[in-house]
């Protein structure tokens, strides 16, 4: 007897949520009302955001109703931050148009290297031998720096040609 009446408060409960969120649209276009597509459409305080379409249509669907900041931006264009204030289940689409943005740079400058520096620069495994380490064995000056890693000194005997 319990169960009908827990379960029609809840239905109640749940209508009166979806009732209290908004679903907001928009277009983005630039200055001359072509459609921008990829710009970010972000809601600060609900830390929410979307990307418009191809079209430069966005949907921001089940917004509490309230004031928020609206930050529209994207590459080469000036960002914009709008109030918007949802009260109602339906709102008009608002179309937002974004300003190109331009910078000039003083200069640039390109740092590059070719294959031969870069092999000039690769690191390579230095061994020193000291003079008290030749002092200290009876071998001779080839045959210590045979014993080094990656060396290799070739002898042939003889005399002359």
């Amino acid at each position: 007897m319990k169960w009908p009446i827990v379960l029609s408060v809840l239905g109640c409960l749940l209508y009166g949520q979806l009732l209290s969120q908004t679903t907001f649209t928009g277009q983005i276009e630039d200055e001359n009302h072509h459609p921008i597509s990829g710009a970010t459409v972000w809601i600060v305080e609900l830390n929410k955001g979307v990307s418009s379409d191809a079209d430069g249509k966005f949907h921001l669907k089940a917004l509490p109703k309230g004031a928020y900041t609206l930050e529209v931006s994207f590459l080469g264009y000036e960002k914009q931050n709008l109030t918007l204030v949802t009260n109602k289940t339906r709102s008009t689409p608002l179309i937002i148009t974004l300003v190109e943005s331009v910078e000039r740079l003083k200069t640039v400058t390109v740092v590059g290297k070719s294959n031969e520096q870069l092999k000039r620069e690769e690191p390579i495994k230095i061994e020193v031998i000291g003079v008290s380490k030749v002092l200290e064995q009876s071998s001779s000056l080839p045959e210590l720096i045979n014993q080094t890693s990656g060396v290799k000194v070739r002898q042939s005997s003889g005399i002359g040609p």
